[in-house]
């Protein structure tokens, strides 16, 4: 407050000084702040008996002046204040105040916006006795608002016709809006409310909507006004968001399906209504009791609704159903309560509010009057309540709940007309300072039938799946064709063109994929029970499906317990079955119902037998390198012969021994350049039931392939008409090439058409049989392929021979510039290829040539042609090709003549601010460019008379038009021009006044006026009497007011040009204001530390001390000097400069504060000090070895901080981290410190406490990186070999070094080694240290460690750590007889000596069984020492000498055990022996037998010793029979009795074993044991398969039932996939004929039949076998064919809507295919013959999913082929038909669009806007055919042409037809007539009237509609539009109203004059307002006027004809105040009748 008194009085004075404070005396200022007291001041009481005025005028014009009253306090009525809103005591009066206490205060006292000067003007009168502490007022000045009008300018997306933005949920909509201000829009801030709770600023936002609904759009703009001036009106955008579609129940029938399972999903769409529109209020608001503020209280609560449609209205009360309340409150006597709709109307439900109301209350209030709730109840207000709360109020109790109606003088009749959509507000006004309560809730209902639907769903559909096999309505039929989920999209789109889609997912369980199993069999079994492992076809059934896991396998004994998933089998691993028996197998996804199953059979059989194959011969692969991949399973099925290939094995081997051991079995395809191949067959469920081939069982041939070159051949085209692409080739001519060296002789060469055909060789469909004259089949470009075989081997090479046509050269376009104007270029652009040569002639001169370009054209100019320009092209040339074409094509350029004008006059000369007129004369419709001034260039179109007027509005300098081009717009031919013409232009004089500038108090305002000479210019001072003065020679006057005080203005007001009598009005001012001196605060001194050198003497900042100088003003300069002189000049200042002064102890420099903004200054001075700082050299930087490398260190800081004690102990030091610090003198650190890497701290050096001027030195702690070394290195590990088994041998430790140091530099680092860890960590002085590394021997036996020392060889830092060494000792082998001797038999049976061994059954011997040692084979010792052991120990042959077996033969074997990663070993021998084999005969013939016993069976007895002779070659080898190889290799179950054995199997392999038993004479000679396998088959061959077969049914058009058969076609079908030729077929006609194979038909693939039908017998012979079957047959039948009309392929409509997006692909229509029948049928009667339509033809074929043909089918493609079936029913068993294509085609019709509504101006008066319709269709009339008709007249064709003006009204249709197809389309617009309005205007209120109203009508013709507006305001108009308006609120004056059709067709207008008065009038002589009068009395002769002070004195009588009172009394001006006036007048319009009287006030303002 303002009472309290400082201490310190200088700072009082200074601050008081700053704030520019003002003290209640006489006078006036200029200011916007400091503090206004009365005359005590801040701390002191007024005095008594003043009698001051004081004005405060704001700094700024425009500005209004503020006083904040924060504390007042007066004698009560004794001492007043009296405030005025003005400049002086005239001004009207804003208060008049005394007294103390809140409700005597002032407040807030503003200049009000009326007040032009701005100024408050404040007067005191106090008495002579009494006075208190006055008043203290911040003083402030604002800019009054300015009018700002918000505009919403555009958005994105744009609204729609409803002026609605449609969004879709989670779209953007981007709004620009911007703003109409009255003055300046600069700065202004743009707040944007999107109505969903969310805001943006700036001119361009996006808003984001996220949920549905409709929301409101508002924009405030607000100026920089610091008041806060904002828009007040409402831009109420509305936003409908659309509701996300719902998609409930869209789901599936089954959501989870068996692989190839199907199901239905349907789809639902629905859209949900917006929600509640006008949500209710929970806005609980304490309505506090007023007593505590001491005013009335208005509460209020918005809901703002926005979900209604734009501008739907309130019709009737009935919509409106209630307005809830949820209250309590303890009186409703306080109350006002009521509801404020959008547009400001109101309903009153309770209004009292004068507290003398029955006491009752609402709900259960609380009485405390404290804030706390009560219990509220709800009060509704509803059009159908039967009383108000009035009628049932009763004191001392509360309201009930419930409805009530509004007061009695008020109705929810009030609403009617309200918008529904905007902010509705509940009111509640506490109007007496009595009781309170609480408002809890309210809401508002309307009718619910109100809300509009949210928006409609426009489309739905699921998107395409393949999978969906059938779509009915919105439910589709899917059947996924893969496994794993499917998701299928439905989607739908509403009105808003929201696309929402929903997504229903399948999970299609994976497709049981299963093996087929295997059949099970036991080999030779022996005895039941035959125990199977059925689990065997377990991982068959699964397969290799990923999830194994997921299946179930189950085993059943009956197809039908499989299938129900019962009597499961359960012992699977043991059952015991049958020969024979079949076991079905299940497997299933549990709990699914989803399973497969399958079958197998269990077997008992013997050894599988091996049939006879012959070689593998094939040519070599394309890349003919002697390799090539056979397929060895191509000879399995022969090889198993009638053995299923599901129940046996064959695998091929390239020995004998793995054949033998079942091992390293050769892939198929086999790569290999030609081998011998064994053989191995065994049964798929058990491999030791097999049989293997003796010796090679066939060999691998490869032959190679011709190697050839591709080549090519091109020819010109020269077939006419010469550009078809086809020509006659050579093909031989490329042979040579393309054998590439061959011999010609060796090869055969044939041409093919077909890559196919070619490989497969001569006698193929596109063999080219006339290589020597071929013409290409494919037009341009063609590729032949050419085959060359080797004569003698049959291998052969393609290659492809690329055969082009060169097109002949043709030109594509030749076009014009025609027509041209003459003079200019004529230009023809030839196109055709890039490069073609092209020769011309113009007008039949020379030839020419021209070469088209790069992008095909040439370009051929004739430069200024002034006649017609003909171009003739001859020929044309590809120079490529040298091929060419001869050209007869012309084109003309038209020459035109140029147009010209014919004359240029003008209207000068002209005043400033006139219209300057040129008129050009010239050719109707030419168009003239023109500029002005030499400006921009212009157009202006000369009119029907040949005129074109050209107006330069307001010209204000001279006018000079130069035409500069004339063009006739028909020929667009245009002629230069030049002709000028001027209008002169006298300028209006001006004048300028400009200030000498601002000065300081006392000083002359000088003022310089300027214009030219001898000008008049009147002017006033700080608007004062207007002053006149003349320009001098010079055009200057200048204007001094000497020595002011005041700020200063000179307005100027008219200047004249006494000559020209030109005179302008002036707004021009000058401003000298009046600068009041800087506020200086005396400094404090400035102290400086010293630098080094001590001599009180050091570079100084004065600058520092500007702040505190300055008192922080930003806007004073302060300097400084060494005088007080210097400091009043302002120079100089101190040198070098104030930032670095060199200043002395003691010192005192002069300081001066001038004032940047005024110039106006101030001095004081500001007093030095110098204090020394320690001289102290900066220390040595510290380092640190680092033991873990992480960049920290401990460092003892002691030393440092000792030597610099020691240069003078009273220095104090300490140590900071931070610079900062360490000149702050904080956060010190200890001197033992754990620094951070890379660390630099700083040391602080002062004397002590009070200098604080220390040195700042810096220390630099360097850490130091110990060695990074590898510390675990790897163990150095070598073999006890160096003879002596004592665990020792010698190391090389240096080794080791590479590895430890890590990647360390070795020239950087030193590596040392130690016995011991002590040592290494001393060094190479210590007596472990090891001096010779590099051959070390170990010290202790099998294992020691060593310690490595590493140190950095510049730093000394080491790191030490230990390497280990160990030796490993050698393994012993055994050395026994069976160690090192291994025997075996030849592997072949020529007995060469060789053998393949498998060394490793030696391993075990030789280790003696020990499995930690390895065992490898060497053939020499020489491979031993290059450890290059043999390539494969399983497989290893032995070598030869000199050409013969090394047999026996020594090789070498190593030993080795590893340890610790280190393998050593030791060395012994092997000797290998290999022994002969018997070798009988190898290729033993077959036995073969038919099944003649028990046919069918396929079992005969055979003798198979029958071969044994060619089998035994030696008196030592004897011969067993098996059926197995695997029992005749181990000799086990040979057949008893060989002599008579019957065969198990159709095909079975015998096996002999001939085995060297040994001399039978010698009991001791048990032979070598060395055996050989020879085989053979015994084979019962079947009778040939037979199967039933089809009969053959012939159609034939118009039968005879005789007919011709193919009976061969039954060939196929009858063999039944039995081969041919294995297999012959014969026909016969009878059955006898077919089974003695005799008699049969001759010519069966052209039988003929002799009765109709006839059965065919069948004859089927094993040709290889002889044996035959005959118990086949079928019939032949012929029947009447079905035949599509061959004729008919098309069915071509025209499209049934216009399409404009260019893609007739998409265009469908509805085809009725029924009509289709009867030219298809082509007369076959319908009754018999059927007709059917598909999609497809594969549909068509299966008579499946025909298209239905009650409704047209609508094509889906355009154009789209349908299938044709039509069916002969005629009888029952009738199968023929025919399907052929019928191309259904969709037309377009013509497409365009017209303009539905056109209008014809008629009555017209110039100021239409629109000219006569054009009814354009925009197409081409050369392509279409147009008819123009109109509804009253639809016979009539009113034009033809693609465009009509219609000459009437009436609607107007256009058919126009598409002449290239006939397809025609219409489209229909209404013409309108309308004209300009007749406008009548009519005040309908009497004069003076409180709102004055016009009502406007207009009238027109046709469909004319008006809109209005007032003194060019903006047009309104009434909705509906009832073409009148009415005006409210006008002011008097004149007014001009318009009205203009919103068709275009004008504008119309009438005046009317409003009587009314002036409620002020400013007698000043400024022009405004100097006189009152009453406007619109001037025609009333005789009224009276009367004016009267406000005591009733009679002042002045006006004639209603004068100008006016001018203030003035007897010459005296009269005071500003309020005057009375009466009236006797008549009514506007009236001259005769009563006059009326009317009396009121206005006011004088001086």
């Amino acid at each position: 407050m303002k009472k309290i008194i400082f201490p310190i009085i200088a700072l009082l004075f200074s601050l008081t000084a700053l704030s520019q404070d003002v003290i209640m005396q006489n006078g006036t200022s200029s200011q916007c702040s400091g503090i206004f007291y009365d005359s005590g001041g801040a701390t002191g009481n007024y005095g008594d008996g003043e009698s001051f005025v004081y004005t405060i005028c704001p700094e700024n014009p425009g500005q209004q002046v503020q006083l904040d009253f924060i504390a007042f306090s007066t004698q009560l009525n004794a001492d007043i204040m009296t405030i005025y809103d003005g400049d002086d005591t005239t001004a009207p009066v804003l208060g008049t105040f005394s007294g103390g206490g809140p409700g005597n205060n002032p407040g807030l006292v503003t200049a009000t916006s009326g007040n032009p000067t701005g100024c408050l003007t404040i007067e005191f009168v106090s008495d002579g006795a009494g006075a208190t502490t006055g008043w203290e007022a911040n003083i402030s000045c604002y800019t009054p608002c300015q009018d700002i009008t918000a505009v919403l300018d555009t958005s994105n997306p744009a609204p729609n016709g409803d002026g609605e933005i449609l969004i879709c949920v989670g779209g953007d909509v981007e709004f620009t809006g911007s703003a109409v201000f009255s003055v300046d829009g600069t700065g202004a801030t743009y707040d944007w409310d999107f109505g969903n709770n969310t805001t943006a600023t700036g001119q361009n936002v996006i808003a984001t909507y996220t949920n549905p609904g409709i929301y409101i759009v508002e924009l405030v703009v607000t100026d920089t006004n610091p008041i806060g001036c904002s828009s007040m009106n409402s831009i109420s955008q509305v936003v409908r968001v659309s509701p996300e579609i719902d998609f409930t129940g869209t789901q599936a029938t089954n959501s989870t399906l068996c692989f190839g399972d199907s199901t239905t999903i349907d789809g639902v769409a629905s859209i949900p209504q917006f929600e509640d529109c006008a949500p209710e209020i929970f806005d609980q608001t304490w309505l506090e009791d007023t007593q505590t503020t001491g005013q009335a209280a208005s509460y209020s609560s918005t809901i703002t609704v926005d979900c209604y449609g734009p501008g739907q209205v309130i019709t009737d009360v009935s919509q409106i159903t209630n307005i809830c309340v949820t209250i309590e409150h303890s009186f409703i006597g306080d109350l006002d309560i009521y509801l404020v709709a959008p547009n400001g109307s109101r309903v009153d439900f309770l209004e009292y509010g004068d507290g003398n109301d029955p006491g009752a209350y609402f709900g259960i209030p609380d009485q405390a009057d404290n804030g706390n709730p009560g219990i509220g109840w709800e009060y509704c207000f509803s059009p159908t309540a039967p009383q108000s709360i009035n009628d049932v109020a009763i004191g001392g109790s509360s309201v009930p709940a419930g409805s009530y109606a509004p007061l009695p003088t008020s109705s929810f009749n009030n609403l009617i007309g309200t918008p529904l959509n905007g902010n509705w507000t509940f009111v509640v006004t506490d109007l007496w300072a009595i009781d309170d309560g609480t408002l809890f809730s309210w809401n508002l209902n309307f009718d619910p039938s109100l809300v509009p639907p949210s928006n409609n769903i426009v489309s739905e559909s699921w998107d395409a799946d393949p999978s969906i096999t059938n779509t009915t309505g919105n439910t589709i039929t899917v059947q996924p064709a893969t496994e794993g989920v499917h998701c299928y999209t439905y989607r739908a789109m509403d009105d808003f063109g929201c696309e929402y889609t929903e997504q229903v997912c399948i999970d299609v369980l994976p497709e049981i994929v299963t093996e087929a199993p295997n059949n099970l069999f036991l080999c030779n079994p022996g005895a039941p029970p035959f125990i199977f492992d059925l689990t065997q076809n377990t991982p068959l059934a699964i397969g290799s499906q990923p999830n194994a896991s997921d299946f179930v396998v189950t085993y059943h004994n009956s197809q039908a317990d499989a299938d129900a998933d019962t009597g499961a089998i359960g012992t699977t691993g043991t059952y015991s079955g049958v020969d024979g028996e079949i076991i079905y197998l299940r497997i299933d996804y549990p709990n699914s119902n989803c399973y497969e199953t399958s079958s197998f059979t269990l077997n008992i059989t013997p050894e599988p037998t091996i049939n006879a194959v012959g070689d593998l011969v094939q040519c070599d692969d394309s890349s003919n390198d002697g390799v090539a991949d056979f397929d060895l399973e191509s000879q399995t099925l022969t090889i198993l012969g009638a053995q299923p290939s599901s129940d046996f094995t064959v695998t091929y081997y390239s020995s004998q021994a793995s054949a033998d051991a079942g091992t390293g079995a050769l892939s198929s395809p086999y790569s290999s350049s030609g081998e011998p191949i064994w053989v191995r067959v065994e049964l798929a469920s058990d491999a030791s039931c097999s049989n293997v081939s003796v010796g090679p069982f066939f060999d691998l041939v490869l032959n190679p392939v011709p190697e050839i070159i591709p080549a090519s051949q091109t020819i010109c085209d020269n077939v006419l008409p010469g550009d078809d692409g086809f020509g006659e080739f050579d093909l031989t001519l490329s042979e040579t090439s393309i054998l590439n060296g061959l011999p010609s002789t060796d090869y055969t060469i044939t041409y093919y058409e077909d890559a196919t055909d070619a490989e497969t060789g001569p006698g193929s469909a596109s063999e080219i049989l006339t290589p020597g004259a071929y013409t290409n089949t494919t037009a341009t470009t063609q590729t032949v392929h050419v085959r060359v075989e080797n004569i003698t081997t049959q291998c052969y090479s393609v290659a492809q021979l690329l055969l082009t046509v060169d097109p002949l050269p043709v030109i594509t376009g030749l076009a014009t510039n025609t027509d041209i104007c003459d003079g200019t270029d004529a230009i023809f652009t030839i196109t055709g290829m890039p490069g073609d040569v092209v020769d011309y002639n113009i007008n039949g001169g020379a030839s020419s040539q021209i070469t088209l370009d790069a992008s095909g054209e040439g370009i051929v100019t004739v430069p200024g042609a002034t006649v017609n320009q003909t171009i003739t092209l001859e020929q044309i040339t590809n120079p490529d090709t040298s091929c060419s074409s001869t050209l007869t094509d012309t084109a003309t350029v038209t020459v035109v003549a140029l147009p010209s004008i014919v004359s240029l006059t003008t209207n000068t000369d002209i005043c400033s601010g006139e219209d300057a007129i040129f008129t050009i004369t010239g050719t109707p419709g030419d168009v003239v460019d023109y500029n002005i001034n030499g400006g921009a260039s212009t157009q202006v179109t000369l009119d029907a008379l040949g005129e074109g007027i050209v107006t330069v509005a307001g010209a204000t300098v001279d006018q000079v038009v130069t035409l500069e081009q004339v063009t006739n717009p028909t020929s667009n031919c245009s002629s230069p021009l030049t002709d000028t013409a001027t209008v002169i232009v006298n300028p209006n004089p001006t004048a300028n006044v400009v200030a000498a500038g601002d000065i300081c108090p006392n000083g002359d305002a000088v003022f310089t006026i300027t214009g030219d000479a001898g000008d008049i210019v009147d002017y006033n001072v700080n608007g004062g009497a207007s002053v006149q003065v003349t320009l001098d020679a010079l055009g200057e006057w200048v204007v001094t007011i000497p020595s002011v005080g005041v700020t200063q203005t000179l307005s100027l007001e008219n200047v004249e040009n006494p000559t020209t009598a030109c005179s302008s009005t002036l707004t021009t001012t000058a401003v000298v204001v009046v600068n009041p001196l800087p506020t200086v605060v005396d400094p404090s001194p400035l102290i400086v530390c010293d630098d080094n050198v001590a001599d009180g003497m050091t570079e100084m900042d004065l600058n520092e001390k500007n702040d505190e100088i300055s008192g922080g003003n930003a806007t004073y300069i302060v300097t400084y000097h060494a005088s007080l002189l210097d400091a009043e000049n302002g120079s100089p200042e101190v040198l070098p400069s104030s930032s670095a002064y060199i200043g002395t102890d003691g010192e005192v420099v002069w300081v001066r504060v001038e004032d940047a903004a005024t110039g106006c200054y101030a001095t004081t001075t500001l007093e030095l000090g110098v204090v020394d700082a320690p001289a102290v050299p900066s220390p040595s930087a510290l380092h640190y070895c680092d033991p873990d490398n992480d960049g920290l260190g401990v460092f003892d800081l002691t030393d440092t901080r000792n030597n610099i004690e020691a240069i003078d102990p009273t220095y104090e030091v300490s140590f900071h981290l931070t610079e900062q610090n360490a000149m702050d003198d904080v956060l010190p650190q200890p001197d033992v410190f754990t620094n951070v890497a890379g660390q630099i701290i700083y040391i602080r050096v002062d004397y002590g406490p009070g200098t604080n001027c220390p040195t700042i030195l810096e220390l630099e702690l360097i850490i130091d990186p110990t060695p990074d070394i590898e510390m675990d290195p790897e163990a150095l590990v070598l073999c006890d070999d160096d003879g002596v088994a004592d665990g020792m041998t010698q190391f090389d430790l240096t080794t080791s070094n590479t590895e430890i140091l890590n990647g360390l530099d070795p020239m950087a680092y030193s590596v040392t080694y130690y016995t011991t860890q002590a040592g290494a960590e001393i060094g190479t002085t210590d007596p472990s240290y090891i001096a010779t590394p590099g051959a070390f021997t170990n010290t202790v036996a099998s294992n020691q460690t060593v310690w490595v020392r590493v140190e950095n060889n510049a730093t000394g830092c080491i790191r030490v750590t230990s390497l280990e060494l160990i030796v490993n000792p050698l393994p012993v082998p055994v050395t026994t007889t069976e160690a090192m001797q291994y025997e075996i038999c030849d592997d072949s049976v020529d007995n060469d000596g060789y053998a393949i061994f498998d060394l490793t059954v030696q391993d075990n011997i030789i280790t003696g069984g020990n499995s930690s040692w390895s065992v490898a084979y060497y053939e020499t010792m020489a491979d031993v020492t290059a450890n290059t052991p043999i390539a494969d120990y399983t497989a290893y042959a032995n070598t030869s000498i000199g050409g013969a077996p090394h047999n026996p033969q020594t090789i070498f074997v190593t030993v080795s055990s590893t340890a610790n990663g280190v393998d050593c070993y030791a060395l012994t021998t092997l000797t290998l022996v290999v022994n002969t084999v018997p070798t009988p005969t190898a290729a033993l013939p077959n036995m073969e037998l038919c099944d003649d016993n028990n046919p069918g069976d396929l079992e005969e007895e055979f003798d198979i010793t029958a071969n044994e002779a060619a089998m035994l070659n030696a008196y030592n080898e004897t011969v067993s029979y098996h059926t197995t190889m695997a029992d005749a290799e181990s000799g086990a179950n040979s057949i008893p009795n060989p002599t008579a054995y019957t065969n198990t199997g159709p095909t079975q392999t015998i096996y002999a074993r001939v085995t060297n038993t040994g001399d039978p004479s010698d009991p001791l000679d048990t032979g070598t044991g060395c055996y050989t396998i020879v085989s053979f088959d015994i084979i019962v061959n079947p009778l040939p398969d037979t199967v039933a077969v089809d009969n053959i049914i012939a159609c034939e058009l118009n039968t005879d039932n005789i007919y011709i058969f193919d009976l061969t076609t039954q060939t196929s079908a009858i063999l039944n996939g039995q081969p041919e030729p294995d297999f012959a077929v014969s026909y016969y006609t009878t059955l006898a004929a077919a089974e003695s194979g005799t008699g049969a038909i001759a010519n069966p693939s052209a039988f003929q039949n002799t009765v109709n039908p006839q059965e065919i017998f069948v004859n089927i012979n094993n040709t290889i076998t002889s044996c035959d079957i005959a118990t086949v047959s079928f019939f032949v039948e012929v029947q009447e064919a079905a035949e599509v009309n061959p004729n008919h392929d098309t069915y071509v409509l025209c499209d049934d809507t216009m399409e404009f997006d260019g893609d007739p692909s998409n265009d469908s229509v509805g085809f009725d295919l029924l009509s289709q029948n009867f030219v298809l049928l082509n007369g076959q009667d319908p009754a018999n013959f059927n007709v059917t339509y598909y999609e497809t033809m594969a549909d068509a074929e299966a008579m499946s999913n025909a298209i239905g043909t009650s409704a047209p089918y609508v094509n889906l493609t355009n154009p789209q082929v349908i299938w044709v079936r039509i069916d002969n029913d005629s009888t029952p068993g009738s199968i023929c038909y025919d399907i052929k294509p019928l191309t259904l085609q969709v037309d377009p019709i013509p497409a365009f669009d017209m303009d539905d509504l056109y209008t014809i101006c008629i009555n017209t008066n110039g100021t239409e806007v629109i000219s006569a319709p054009l009814m354009d269709t925009g197409l081409s009339s050369t392509l279409y055919g147009f008819e123009w008709t109109e509804a009253g007249d639809p016979s009539t064709v009113l034009s033809t042409g693609s465009f009509y003006e219609p000459p009437v009204e009436g609607t107007y249709t256009v058919m126009v037809t598409d002449l290239s197809n006939g397809c025609t389309s219409t489209d229909t617009a209404v013409v309108q007539l309308s004209s300009p309005p007749n406008v009548t205007a009519n005040v309908t209120t009497e004069a003076f009237a409180d709102n004055h109203i016009i009502e406007v009508t207009a009238t027109g013709d046709g469909a004319a509609v008006f809109e209005f507006s007032i003194d060019n305001g903006p047009w309104v108009s009434n909705e509906p539009n009832t073409n009148t308006y009415t005006f409210s609120n006008v002011p008097f004056g004149e007014h001009v109203i318009q009205a203009r059709d919103i068709n275009g067709c004008g504008v119309a207008s009438d005046m009317v004059l409003v009587m009314d008065y002036p409620l002020f009038f400013t007698p000043n002589n400024d022009g405004y307002n100097d006189t009152w009068q009453i406007f619109g009395i001037e025609n009333q002769l005789d009224a009276k006027i009367f004016i009267y002070d406000r005591y009733g004195k009679l002042l002045k009588q006006l004639s209603p004809t004068g100008p006016g009172w001018d203030g003035t009394y007897n010459g005296e001006l009269m005071p500003s105040s309020d005057y009375w006036f009466t009236i006797e007048y008549r009514e506007l319009g009236e001259s005769t009748g009563e006059q009326k009287q009317f009396k009121a006030h206005f006011s004088l303002k001086r």
